[in-house]
């Protein structure tokens, strides 16, 4: 299934690259786009939270990535979270293929709220003071 999403990944950055168009625009401009530079150069607080049931966007892959970026451990500015319970939208779920259509009707994670919550206290809230 994952190889499945990256060959297709692949087909939309080509075909956006010839068809620059809504859905195959974005794609073609974001799916490739290395963020080294801009996560290396920020001082601000950054939460990078993911879905531990992810298709979409893999938190292994992710985390993995950030440990080659940073390989002497991530700045005190940027946080990771995965919630192992959570979809691309931190619905709750029990496996990576789910409908869209039925996600969206899903709980939330509580647990994905509350450390959302509690970093915007931390970090956004709290500096305004």
């Amino acid at each position: 299934m994952v190889s499945k999403r990256a060959a297709g990944q692949k087909r939309m950055i080509r075909t956006g690259s010839w068809f620059p168009f809504f859905e195959l625009g974005f794609m073609h401009n974001i799916l490739p786009y290395r963020p080294d530079d801009a996560l290396k150069a920020s001082t601000s607080p950054i939460l990078l939270a993911y879905g531990g049931l992810d298709l979409m966007a893999r938190a292994e892959q992710s985390v993995d990535r950030l440990n080659e970026i940073f390989p002497d451990g991530l700045p005190e500015n940027i946080m990771v979270y995965v919630d192992q319970t959570a979809d691309h939208f931190f619905h709750i779920t029990d496996d990576f293929c789910f409908d869209y259509e039925a996600s969206k009707e899903a709980t939330y994670s509580d647990e994905f709220i509350s450390r959302y919550k509690s970093w915007l206290e931390e970090y956004v809230f709290r500096q305004k003071e």
